[in-house]
């Protein structure tokens, strides 16, 4: 609990709610410490609220206080009254009591920012509630997120729950921008559609023009046709056809035109719009591509830290185990001596026992000297097979020449013989071979893994000597400063001292005076004792001087 402003003093509170907390006024034996909810303000009941911790929630309770407790800016219940639990979490603003003036002095009540940490470490905020609540996962992840703590695998739920905020707040970008794309797909296409309609607009106007042209045309060819019955009449009948052979020409090769403009212009219009289309496609493929590949990154960190923590349980697994062991020799050891007390059984028995037994209780060896061990049994063994592959050899060798040494000589059953053997002694040493480059390999692996754990203890044990020399020099400071107070009150201790002095002779020239009162007022001037009075109050003047 931190103290915000417009609150009565006081120091940051760290509480533990393993059992319920009381918030309250300090009276008599309740006193305000750093560790519960009790503050020296008035405005506090004695018993003011509750606040506990229950199935991995908060809760907090007001118990009938008179001037009322706030989560938020909201009261809990009314004056007097027990309110139901309410479920806070970290970062909530709570108020105890309210602001109250008695006699023109201002009492203020205890307003505080609270951080919550369940038993695990984790922080109570509302986010991670409302995950679970607002129903981000299935049945089966919202279990597995609930008993997540428990597992084996020892990866906080908070960084769980972040990449979850980040799934979401990626997939509502993605149908912001899927709801733009589809209201910019719209707004073009209804541009196309009104660009459309325009253009047919205009190309039937243009139509309807030419065609009351030549209409008004013909009318007038007509009138004057009426009028006039000459004999040129014919001939200019004549070219008011052909006048309107070219008018019609003429119109049909505006229309044409018009229609191939039109064309243009409609795959004109196609190919931006495909041509934006693409290049949002290619946008959208590029975010993906980053988004993929961010999602590989966060992967493959992911995938190391459970890594680590796989060989960190495979470390505490080998460790109990040999602790396991350690206690199983123990318990041999005890139940053999109990046996030995009651039975009385011969000396070299015991010792046979107890020698297994301490051998059973050694503690484990580094992992080199064990693959070394190893590595030198293989090897005996090896040489061993080689020897008596040998032996075999040279046997079957003479037994063959001395069945054949009766016989007339034939080199080349002799011959084949050997190459037999030979192919034979190759087949056995070569798996052997390949087992040995397999121990090496896995060796070469433990002295890498050995060398980066020698690494690591330097690391440590250089940090340990600077952490040591810190402490030293903090040492050194200490008794440097406990020297200067020792001085210190040395000082004060000799002026006390000087002081005590003074005051004495004060008091002694005082009663001087009241001695040699009876002498005449010439005298006084040069009466001593007042020479010595002013003189001492002078000096008491500059030591009073001096102190200040």
């Amino acid at each position: 609990m931190t103290k915000k402003e417009n609150s009565c003093h006081f120091i940051e509170r760290r509480i533990s709610l393993a059992k319920q907390a009381k918030v309250g006024r300090s009276i008599g034996k309740t006193l305000a410490s750093l560790n519960n909810a009790v503050f020296d303000c008035k405005v506090l009941s004695r018993n003011h609220a509750v606040l506990w911790y229950e199935e991995g929630k908060f809760y907090l309770k007001d118990t009938c206080s008179s001037n009322g407790t706030f989560v938020n800016g909201q009261r809990l219940s009314a004056t007097n009254e027990r309110s139901l639990p309410q479920v806070i979490y970290s970062g909530d603003c709570i108020q105890f009591g309210v602001e109250v003036t008695e006699k023109k002095n201002v009492h203020s009540c205890v307003i505080a920012t609270v951080r919550l940490f369940h038993p695990d470490g984790t922080e109570a905020t509302k986010d991670n509630h409302r995950l679970l609540a607002d129903g981000c996962f299935g049945d089966g992840e919202q279990q597995f997120l609930l008993n997540y703590p428990n597992s084996s695998i020892q990866i906080p739920p908070s960084q769980l729950f972040d990449l979850v905020c980040q799934i979401n707040q990626s997939v509502r970008k993605q149908t912001l921008l899927e709801q733009q794309l589809d209201s910019t797909r719209q707004a073009m296409n209804e541009a196309l559609d009104s660009a459309k309609n325009g253009w047919r607009s205009l190309v039937e106007e243009d139509r309807f023009l030419s065609r009351i042209q030549t209409l008004q045309a013909q009318l007038e060819v007509c009138l004057i046709a009426k009028n006039r019955d000459s004999p040129e009449s014919s001939i200019i009948e004549a070219l008011k056809l052909n006048n309107l052979k070219l008018i019609a020409d003429k119109e049909k090769f505006e229309q044409e035109s018009k229609c191939s403009l039109q064309k243009a212009l409609e795959n004109k219009i196609i190919t931006e719009t495909n041509l934006q289309t693409a290049k949002t496609k290619l946008n959208a493929k590029i975010d993906e591509c980053r988004l993929l590949q961010e999602s590989l990154d966060s992967n493959v960190k992911e995938l190391k830290c459970l890594a680590q923590n796989c060989d960190k349980l495979k470390k505490e697994k080998e460790e109990l185990i040999i602790k396991v062991k350690r206690f199983e020799d123990e318990d041999l050891k005890l139940k053999q001596q109990k046996l030995n007390t009651t039975v009385g059984g011969s000396q070299q028995v015991i010792t046979v026992k107890k020698s297994t037994t301490s051998t059973n209780t050694i503690p484990p060896i580094m992992l080199d000297q064990d693959v070394q061990t190893t590595i030198d049994n293989i090897i005996e063994r090896i040489s061993e097979n080689h020897q008596q592959t040998q032996t075999d050899y040279l046997n079957e060798s003479t037994d063959f020449i001395d069945s054949i040494s009766t016989e007339p000589k034939q080199d080349e059953q002799i011959k084949s013989f050997i190459l037999n053997r030979h192919e034979l002694v190759e087949n056995h040493i070569q798996p052997m071979l390949n087992r040995l480059s397999l121990i090496k390999d896995s060796v070469d692996k433990q002295l890498i893994l050995m060398n980066e754990k020698q690494l690591n203890i330097n690391k440590i044990v250089e940090n340990l000597q600077r952490k040591i020399q810190e402490y030293s020099i903090l040492f050194q400071q200490n008794e440097s400063l406990k020297n200067q107070i020792v001085r210190q009150i040395e000082n004060e201790n000799k002026l006390k001292c000087d002081i005590q002095c003074l005051r004495i002779q004060l008091e002694e020239s005082s009663n001087n005076k009241h001695k040699h009162s009876t002498t005449t007022t010439a005298n006084k001037s040069d009466n001593p004792v007042i020479k010595l009075e002013k003189s001492v109050q002078v000096e008491q003047q500059q030591f009073e001087r001096k102190l200040l």
